[in-house]
């Protein structure tokens, strides 16, 4: 059997760095900012200063650069603010789960596209009859500033919403009616900001998406910006896991990443400069350089992110491990890999990942039994719906019962194998080699039945 292992991590990786900061390309030249590096460093006062002499915000339905208009309506629930650029492509399709379960408030923020983006967010509106569609076209600076000028937006246009749900093209919401459900009965409470679930076939993340607009929180960081809260993550109030981004990405989604991960490593580095004691800057240096292909210089920054564990959130301890195990393992340095994906297992064994690794190892190099051991400790760890970091979903779902699948057949563990046959093909029902695995297990059940 081949597992494309390597294939599901590099997934990982662009999911990863998806989930942290959709692309709206800043790079492009633009009427402000002659150097990208000044911009990062303002503030967002003063950024709405030099916005307010050089570049107005402009209202692009009624064409006239005038504050925002406030909302007719005076206490919506919830307010979509999404932040884009040249976007037109997937702009309608992002919108219209919101649109589809009623809601009427968008603020959207053009960072100046060089498409179509705006017209057809506008004709968007106005086909779907949207009463409260807002869309403001300011210069993009970096993230966090960009970002939380999008929130300040919206507070502007719509003061009394109670939640502001903060999205990114090509996150196709499922299931908007328990959104709602769920602000609904939190409008009364006073926690500032709830994570929501983003996922695919692969991958599962959670990320602060939706926040209480009356909070005030911004966005810090110019790569991989979070909001403002210093409540640690795990400690985060999750919207229920029926309403979730479904992260599906466009072969022009992609490009535009792999742009900014040049860009990205470059701001990160600098940022490394001025406090190199920060555990997540140097996390997403090892990540960068891992997306960009680099596994040399990523495994350098791996191995700096593991020294600093003592100071580090543990998941992301976890995820250093996890992936710098990856890296060697490209590398061809297989003993480093194993050792690595153990560590990995050994700082958050609530994680099954590491151990779906070790026994697709062992399985490649002919260790049928101890690929069964891995395999079958691997199936035994309950899904970790308590985490929300970078979660490898295809290998809880459907990897480790396959391998268990074959390795129980070596050490005779029919029954076992037999289970596990079953669970993978509830994930993939079309798998060839599942139904000959299965069939096998069958006809060995009808031998041991007749004697």
């Amino acid at each position: 059997m081949k597992i494309l292992s390597m294939v599901l991590f590099r997934a990982t990786l662009f999911f990863a760095l998806i989930c942290a900061t959709r692309p709206v390309d800043g790079s492009d030249n633009n009427p402000i900012f002659n150097n990208f590096n000044d911009a990062e460093q303002m503030s967002i006062d003063q950024f709405k200063q030099l916005v307010e002499q050089q570049f107005p915000t402009r209202d692009i339905k009624s064409l006239q650069q005038q504050a925002p208009k406030k909302s007719q309506d005076p206490d919506p629930l919830l307010a979509i603010v999404i932040m884009v650029k040249n976007e037109a492509a997937v702009i309608e399709e992002t919108l219209q789960p919101y649109v589809d379960a009623g809601l009427q408030h968008f603020l959207v923020m053009d960072t100046v596209s060089t498409d179509s983006t705006v017209l057809v967010t506008q004709a968007f509106f106005e086909k779907n009859r949207i009463a409260h569609g807002v869309i403001k076209q300011e210069p993009f600076v970096n993230f966090a500033v960009s970002r939380s000028r999008s929130l300040e937006l919206a507070q502007e246009a719509f003061p009394n919403a109670c939640f502001t749900l903060v999205v990114d093209a090509e996150w196709y919401m499922q299931g908007v009616e328990h959104l709602i459900k769920f602000c609904q009965e939190h409008k009364n409470e006073v926690t500032p900001l709830y994570l929501v679930r983003i996922m695919n076939e692969f991958f599962d993340n959670y990320t602060p998406r939706l926040f209480r607009s009356s909070a005030g929180l911004k966005f810090v960081g110019v790569v991989h910006e979070v909001p403002n809260w210093s409540t640690l993550p795990e400690l985060y109030e999750k919207v229920q896991p029926e309403c979730f981004f479904e992260w599906r990405v466009s072969a022009y989604g992609n490009e535009k990443s792999k742009k900014r991960w040049v860009r990205d490593l470059e701001i990160l580095l600098k940022e490394y400069e001025e406090n190199p004691s920060d555990p997540r800057t140097v996390f997403y240096i090892g990540q960068t350089y891992d997306c960009l292909g680099d596994l040399k210089n990523a495994a350098l920054w791996y191995e700096k992110r593991i020294a600093m564990s003592e100071c580090g959130w543990d998941e992301e301890n976890f995820q250093a491990f996890y992936r710098l195990g990856h890296v060697y393992n490209e590398l061809g340095m297989k003993e480093q890999a194993v050792m690595k994906y153990l560590e990995a297992y050994s700082a958050r064994p609530s994680r099954a990942e590491p151990l779906v690794c070790l026994a697709d190892y062992c399985w490649k190099t002919g260790k049928k039994e101890l690929c069964h051991l891995f395999a079958s400790r691997a199936a035994e760890i309950p899904y970790p719906s308590s985490d929300i970091l970078f979660i490898d979903k295809k290998l809880y779902d459907y990897t480790r019962y396959d391998l268990l699948g074959i390795g129980s057949w070596y050490v005779g563990k029919y029954d076992e194998g037999e289970a596990a046959v079953r669970k993978a093909l509830e994930d993939n029902p079309d798998a060839p080699h599942l139904h000959s695995n299965l069939a096998l297990y069958l006809e060995q059940r009808a031998k041991q039945a007749s004697h």
